[in-house]
């Protein structure tokens, strides 16, 4: 029964590591299951896979069921420089990929206005690709405190010859109505 009990765990434990790192969930749950505390510490230490193109990540089946509702938008202010000096378009280029998450965060930009960012993570770091729109951003200001937002990075457009500024699409997933 133990023995059991430790297989059950160490596969949980592989299966969410593994869904952090944008890793094959299933079949680390599976070495976690069978070599316990080695396979997890190899996964531990192998790098996170940045997004793929793959439906899997698309997927709405894939997200947390609570999330009852979806509208798809484009990041507004994709060529702005950040206050911290950061460039958008580098930022887009180096971090953003179809199936990523991003994070969105209220801020005030002026005395009395408010704009709310997207935000990338890499490593513990985050980096703005923009801002919602105007009418999003309304939107996402005057929801109930308790509404949960979650970001998936649809695609990432231009950077191209013929069009180099880049843009990025996303899908907002939320428990609330927006």
């Amino acid at each position: 029964m133990l023995v059991l009990s430790v297989a059950i765990s160490f596969a949980i434990i592989g299966y969410f590591l593994a869904k952090r790192k944008n890793r094959n969930k299933i079949l680390w749950a599976i070495l976690g299951s069978i070599f316990t505390i080695l396979s997890i510490t190899v996964l531990f230490f192998l790098p996170k896979i940045k997004g793929s193109n793959n439906e899997e990540n698309l997927s709405r089946d894939n997200l947390n069921k609570n999330f009852e509702y979806f509208r798809p938008s484009k990041v507004a202010g994709v060529t702005f420089k950040n206050d911290d000096g950061s460039d958008r378009q580098s930022n887009i280029k180096r971090f953003i990929k179809a199936g990523n998450e991003a994070f969105l965060k209220a801020y005030e930009y002026k005395k009395g206005k408010w704009a709310v960012a997207v935000l990338a993570f890499e490593d513990d770091m985050s980096s703005q690709i923009g801002n919602l729109n105007q009418s999003f951003c309304d939107d996402f200001l005057e929801a109930d405190p308790g509404t949960e937002f979650e970001i998936i990075i649809l695609n990432v457009t231009g950077g191209t010859y013929d069009k180099p500024t880049y843009g990025v699409n996303f899908e907002c997933f939320s428990t609330a109505r927006i």
